[in-house]
C-alpha cells in the first residue's frame, strides 16, 4: 500500500488488512537487540498526577555508575553516556512519593525510558510551566475536556439471522475499543485531553457514498466476500477503481444533516467531537474536520455544512482494533498542527525520522517511527540519534541527542503512537515564534 493510497481513506480496505495502521508481518523484521557500549541514556520525566512536570526534583542514578541530576522546568531528566549494564533511578523530593519508587533497569543494553508520577502535598508543580520562551510565562497547564459523540454504522443483516454485522463477522465493540481509546488518549496527552461520552447512536443502515449510492445487506456481503479472494473481482464492488482503487468516500454533509441534527447539537455544545465507526468499503476519512474554522487534519474539509468552529471527525474501523483510533489520532496530530500551528515550520522538525533525514531524527511520523526503514515498520530495532527526549525542554531545547531503538516505545504500533504524543510541547506560556508551548491546545480545539 502507498503512502497516496492510505490518505485517501482508511475504513475502504478489505477486511484481509488492518486499514492504515496495519504493521508489516512480523517476519519481515529480524528482532535483534545489540548491546550498546557507552552509549546508552536513561531518560523520563516526572510529573505529579495532573500530568504537569516537577522542576527541581533529585533523580539518582545507581548500579554500574552513580550520580545525580535535577529534573528541568519540565520535569525532564536524562542519563547519557552510560555502558551496558544494571541500573536503578529513584526520584525524591520533600513531602512527595513517587510511583514507582524506583525504576530498576537490569541488565541494560539499550536506551530506555521511565517515568514517575508523584504524590503529596511537596508535589505542587513549582516551575513546571518553564520559562515560556521569549514572550511566555511560567504556571500549570490545565487539561482540556472534549465530550464525543459515537456513531457505530452497524446494519441488521437480515438474510443472516438478524445478525448485526459486527457480530457476524467477529469484528471488535467499538465501546470496547473505545474505553482502550480513552485511556490511551490520556496517557499519550500526559493527562491533558480528558474525554468523557457523549451521545451515542447505532445504525441500521450504511452511509450514503458521495455520488448517491448506498450499499443494501446483499451487496455489501457480496463485495467484502469479492475482497478476500485472490485475485480481488472490483467489479463485485461499487466503482472500486474510482479515488485510487478505494472506492467513493461517504457523504459527510449527509451524515451531518441527518435526523440526528449533529451540527446544531455540536454549536449548542452537546458534544465536541465527532467519532464514527465503519467497515472496509464504508468510506470514511481517517480524520477530518466540519465547520466554518475547519483544516486539513488529514482527510479534506467538510464544506458546506451550518457547524460552527472546528468538528474534529474520526472514522474509525472496528474491524482494525483500537491501534487503528491511535493510528488516526496520529494523522490528526501531524496534518491538524501543520495547519493550526502560527508557525508550523517547528512541526516538521518533530517529525523527521532518520530514513528520510539522516543524522536528524526526531520523534517520527504516524507511517514512520524515528527508526523505520520501511513505511508501518514499528518494530525496528536498530539503533538511531533522536533528538525526540529534547521536545520535553521545549521552549527551551538544549540539542541534546539520545541513541534510541524500537525499545523506547515497546516495538510495537500502540507503543509508538503514544511514546511520539507524549513528546508533544505541553506546558504553559507562548515561544518566541508565536506558538503556544502547549500543542494540545491546537489539536483540541473546536
Amino acid at each position: 500500500m502507498t503512502r497516496s493510497q492510505c490518505t485517501i481513506l482508511s475504513l475502504v480496505l478489505a477486511s484481509a488488512y488492518a486499514g492504515c495502521g496495519a504493521p508489516p508481518p512480523e517476519d519481515d523484521v529480524t528482532l535483534i537487540q545489540d548491546a550498546v557500549t557507552g552509549n546508552i541514556v536513561i531518560s523520563g520525566r516526572v510529573t505529579n498526577s495532573s500530568g504537569s512536570g516537577l522542576s527541581n526534583v533529585t533523580v539518582t542514578l545507581a548500579g554500574s555508575a552513580s550520580t545525580s541530576q535535577q529534573t528541568t522546568a519540565t520535569g525532564a531528566y536524562s542519563f547519557g553516556a552510560l555502558a551496558s549494564g544494571s541500573y536503578s533511578v529513584r526520584p525524591t523530593r520533600t513531602n512527595c512519593a513517587f510511583s514507582p519508587t524506583v525504576a530498576n533497569l537490569n541488565n541494560l543494553n539499550s536506551s530506555a525510558t521511565r517515568n514517575f508520577v508523584g504524590s503529596g502535598s511537596g508535589c505542587a508543580a513549582g516551575g513546571t510551566g518553564g520559562s515560556g520562551g521569549t514572550g511566555g510565562s511560567g504556571g500549570t497547564v490545565t487539561p482540556i475536556t472534549r465530550k464525543y459523540m459515537t456513531i457505530i454504522y452497524n446494519p441488521i443483516i437480515e438474510s443472516q439471522g438478524n445478525a448485526r454485522l459486527i457480530t457476524l463477522q467477529g469484528w471488535n465493540n467499538p465501546d470496547t475499543m473505545t474505553t482502550q481509546f480513552v485511556a490511551d488518549m490520556a496517557q499519550a496527552s500526559n493527562n491533558l485531553a480528558v474525554y468523557v461520552a457523549g451521545p451515542r447512536v447505532e445504525i441500521d443502515a450504511f452511509p450514503v457514498k458521495e455520488d448517491g449510492f448506498q450499499y443494501t445487506d446483499a451487496t455489501y456481503l457480496t463485495c467484502l466476500e469479492a475482497s478476500r479472494q485472490i485475485p480481488f473481482d472490483r467489479t463485485k464492488c461499487h466503482k472500486p477503481d474510482q479515488a485510487d482503487g478505494f472506492g467513493y468516500a461517504a457523504n459527510y454533509l449527509t451524515i451531518l444533516n441527518s435526523n440526528n441534527n449533529i451540527c446544531a447539537r455540536f454549536n449548542a455544545g452537546e458534544f465536541d467531537e465527532l467519532w464514527m465507526f465503519g467497515a472496509p468499503f464504508m468510506g470514511f476519512w481517517e480524520s477530518n474536520q466540519a465547520g466554518t474554522q475547519a483544516v486539513d487534519t488529514n482527510g479534506p474539509p467538510v464544506v458546506g455544512s451550518t457547524c460552527q468552529g472546528r468538528l474534529n471527525i474520526f472514522g474509525f474501523a472496528y474491524n482494525a482494533g483500537e491501534v487503528n483510533m491511535l493510528h488516526n489520532y496520529g494523522h490528526r496530530i501531524d496534518r491538524g498542527l501543520k495547519s493550526m500551528l502560527p508557525n508550523p515550520s517547528v512541526m516538521d522538525e518533530f517529525m523527521r525520522e532518520e530514513l528520510h533525514n539522516p543524522g536528524q531524527a526526531q520523534c517520527g511520523i504516524t507511517h514512520y517511527t524515528p527508526t523505520s526503514t520501511f513505511e508501518y515498520d514499528y518494530n525496528n530495532t536498530r539503533n538511531v540519534t533522536s533528538s525526540c527526549a529534547d521536545w520535553l525542554n521545549y521552549p527551551n531545547r538544549t540539542g541534546a541527542t539520545a541513541t534510541i531503538n524500537c525499545s523506547a516505545w515497546g516495538c510495537d504500533e500502540r507503543g509508538y503512537h503514544i511514546w511520539r504524543a507524549r513528546h508533544l510541547p505541553h506546558v504553559a506560556g507562548v515561544a518566541a515564534n508565536g506558538n503556544s508551548n502547549n500543542w494540545w491546545t491546537y489539536i483540541l480545539s473546536r
